[in-house]
């Protein structure tokens, strides 16, 4: 069962992420693009995922739609971001491990190409 404060732990870890201020919106960016939030209002929260926490994380299409077909007890999209390139994860269906599989692999597709090689040599 993942929480938003496990997804800070995780995303502390890769470099240029910049996690809003406790209090605030639960959102991390990349140079200011989104990378993963917490969905705050209904219209973004699948309905069958109840009153669960739920998180938007950065993704391709393609994977998203897989990730969906696979589990969509776990995975889904709202006509709300349907043009939008993120998954919605519902937070306590996921291991901690899938949740910093998600987000390294959001973060590549936005982080600069240079940061992302040095963390692979690193």
């Amino acid at each position: 069962m993942a929480t938003w404060d496990d997804a800070c732990a995780i995303l502390r870890e890769l470099p240029g992420v910049e996690i809003a201020p406790r209090g605030g919106e639960r959102v991390a960016r990349v140079k200011g693009a989104r990378l993963a939030f917490v969905t705050e209002n209904e219209r973004s929260r699948p309905a069958q995922f109840g009153a669960d926490e739920v998180m938007a994380i950065r993704t391709e299409y393609p994977t998203r739609a897989a990730l969906i077909a696979e589990d969509p007890g776990r995975y889904a999209v709202t006509p709300h971001y349907a043009t939008y390139p993120a998954v919605l994860v519902r937070l306590p269906a996921v291991s901690t491990d899938e949740l910093r599989e998600l987000l390294t692999d959001g973060w590549r597709l936005i982080a600069p190409k240079r940061v992302v090689r040095q963390l692979d040599e690193s």
